[in-house]
């Protein structure tokens, strides 16, 4: 889907570090702590003391699914690469997010990010060719009224 309309790996990668500044809420994290995957346990991948940190701030019955959680834990007010760090170190928030790490595609631009080099050029850049994607009307397009589910 990237690929046709002209973004690639990198495009998709610096979108992805825009969770530098945002959150999740409770309910979608909560499959990822207590039963990754159907196991009945958490997601391998995740920094076992970063878990602890989650399942705190997460109950598994408590807390209403509405509450949110910050997808960058240390400066999610902050436009910043510190979101890569978290991802390099196993404590990205969601799954996609510590995808991002374990898959070899992208493993060395989140390497690169982590250590501040271009990701604001680039995911300046990356915008601008989304801004020149065009927006598509009537039966061309379809507009998403709620991102975390298909319909």
């Amino acid at each position: 889907m990237f690929s046709a309309l002209g973004l690639n790996t990198k495009d998709l990668v610096t979108f992805v570090g825009g969770h530098t500044i945002s959150t999740t809420s409770f309910g979608l994290l909560r499959r990822r702590l207590y039963n990754f995957n159907g196991t009945n346990g958490p997601d391998p991948t995740i920094d076992p003391s970063f878990l602890l940190q989650l399942q705190v701030l997460c109950p598994q019955n408590g807390g209403a699914s509405s509450k949110r959680v910050p997808l960058d834990n240390g400066s999610q007010t902050k436009f910043d690469t510190s979101y890569f760090n978290n991802v390099k170190k196993g404590r990205g928030i969601l799954q996609s997010d510590q995808a991002l790490w374990t898959d070899p595609c992208t493993k060395a631009l989140v390497q690169r990010y982590s250590l501040g080099l271009t990701f604001n050029v680039d995911f300046g850049n990356s915008m601008v060719k989304m801004s020149n994607i065009g927006v598509q009307t009537g039966s061309e397009g379809e507009i998403c009224k709620k991102c975390s589910t298909f319909t």
